[in-house]
């Protein structure tokens, strides 16, 4: 997955000639990625993916941990991988919830995200903890017998 600078001229593509450069590209997931969103701030990041892992990126690439390779230069620098977050199931849709989330009666100060996927749930995230902290269970008007059929009971989007 490709960060690009879309102020700087090598990262746009004009025509029909030649590929965008990425600023960085972000490793680690090892399957498709169905969703990403960025902090208001520009300082956070979450990518989710059929992996059933939601990873959760500094921008600022200021902390330790795994970091995100920068193409075609020999030391990685930039985004790096702060936490990991086992989501139970295959993320189809992903999203930050701008100024968080007030869990009985507690501050809406953390930066949480929210989840939908292949077994029907839609779960808020705790990101930095990498802990769940609700969830929506049950989608209305799916058939509770018929749970062969996957595409029936899955979340593709979350708005």
């Amino acid at each position: 997955m490709g960060v690009f600078d879309l102020k700087d001229a090598a990262s746009r593509v004009v025509g029909g000639g030649g590929a965008a450069k990425a600023k960085h590209v972000l490793e680690g997931h090892v399957s498709v990625v169905r969703g990403i969103d960025v902090s208001a701030d520009g300082k956070w990041a979450v990518t989710g993916g059929r992996d059933k892992v939601v990873l959760v990126w500094d921008l600022s690439g200021n902390a330790t941990g795994a970091s995100a390779s920068k193409k075609g230069k020999g030391k990685a620098s930039g985004p790096k991988v702060v936490q990991t977050i086992i989501a139970q199931e295959q993320v189809e849709a992903l999203g930050l919830i701008p100024g968080g989330v007030e869990i009985n009666g507690g501050k809406a100060d953390r930066l949480h995200c929210f989840t939908g996927g292949d077994r029907g749930l839609v779960r808020v995230w705790d990101v930095l903890k990498g802990e769940q902290v609700a969830v929506m269970k049950g989608v209305e008007g799916v058939d509770e017998e018929d749970e062969d059929e996957d595409e029936q009971r899955g979340v593709i989007n979350v708005l």
